[in-house]
């Protein structure tokens, strides 16, 4: 270990060579062209040397170890205070005695790199600096690690609530779009409805054309005397003409009761769908919601009986094509 007075001498030596300062002792305007920019690097390495000397334990030097210093940093520091003492006026050749002060310089702080560039890392560990920067940066990962583990929790949550939000929009869409179709459907029922009841009374207005010519028909005299083809003519022009009315009665007939059938499937469709998203929500899980959407859309889209169409009127069931269709786009 170092003595108290080799400490103080060596700080001593230190804060006067920190003092000269490079830039001080490279250019000087009295000395005119003449500088020491070639002793600028030592001057940097002298410099350097010192500040972390002055930074360090150096008491953890052994005695014969800082009596080498000190010799060296004397060395140094005459070196540098023979080129600030520098007078060009005094100085019989100053070219020569500026080539002998770097040199000096320069080999003074080579001097003092060889004792010190040993010590210099023992007595940072020893300081902690690499021990606190090794914990500082453990403590920086463990940081790191936990803003990592966070920031994947919060992910996931977040994600949840993504999901949650978009269910919820995907259910409001779908609650607007039933809405929507079971207007469309109820108001094409009712559409259906008033033009059924045309169409009834154009068939009731044909039936009773078609009864008054008959009766008209019926009660036609005719004359005895007529001749054959007059009788013909008389005759199949009367039949022609309820034929025709009778073709209209019936052909408004079928229209209404077409337009009825459909009516009434409207109307099936708009009060199915009033209790579609009932269904849907009652349903526990993904399985139990398809299910249950396939047996109302089936409830829904099949052709229900209306009365208004006998057997030979009626078509296939589309409902079926239908969940045959949704079936296998539910399973991907």
């Amino acid at each position: 270990m170092a003595a108290k007075e080799q400490l103080e001498k060596v700080r001593g030596l230190l804060q006067a060579i920190r003092a000269m300062t490079t830039g001080s002792l490279t250019e000087n305007p009295a000395w005119g062209s003449i500088n020491f920019r070639d002793a600028e690097a030592p001057l940097d390495l002298i410099q350097s040397l010192a500040g972390h000397l002055q930074q360090l334990p150096i008491e953890l030097i052994p005695e014969p170890v800082m009596n080498e210093i000190i010799d060296r940093l004397t060395r140094v520091r005459d070196a540098m205070n023979s080129i600030a003492a520098f007078d060009l006026a005094k100085s019989a050749n100053p070219n020569g005695e500026r080539a002998a002060f770097s040199e000096r310089v320069r080999e003074a702080g080579t001097a003092l790199l060889v004792v010190v560039q040993g010590w210099i890392p023992f007595l940072a560990y020893q300081k902690g600096d690499i021990q606190k920067n090794i914990n500082d940066l453990s403590q920086a990962v463990e940081n790191a690690r936990a803003i990592l583990d966070k920031a994947r929790v919060d992910t996931v949550a977040k994600a949840g609530e993504v999901d949650t939000i978009v269910q919820a929009a995907r259910e409001a869409s779908a609650a607007v779009g039933v809405g929507h179709f079971t207007s469309d459907f109820s108001g094409e029922a009712t559409r259906l409805d008033g033009l059924a009841d045309t169409w009834l009374k154009a068939t009731a207005w044909f039936a009773g054309i078609t009864l008054l010519v008959a009766i008209v028909f019926a009660v036609l005299p005719m004359d005895p005397a007529a001749s054959s083809s007059y009788v013909v003519h008389f005759v199949s022009s009367k039949v022609v003409a309820l034929v025709v009315l009778l073709s209209a009665t019936f052909w408004c007939g079928r229209i209404y009761k077409a337009t009825k059938h459909q009516a009434a499937v409207n109307h099936h469709r708009a009060n199915a769908l009033k209790t579609f998203q009932a269904f849907v929500n009652a349903g526990s899980s993904e399985a139990t919601r398809d299910a249950v959407l396939l047996e109302t859309t089936r409830s829904i889209f099949a052709i229900s009986p209306s009365g208004y169409l006998d057997g030979a009127d009626s078509v296939g069931d589309p409902g079926s094509r239908l969940l045959e269709v949704i079936r296998p786009s539910g399973k991907t």
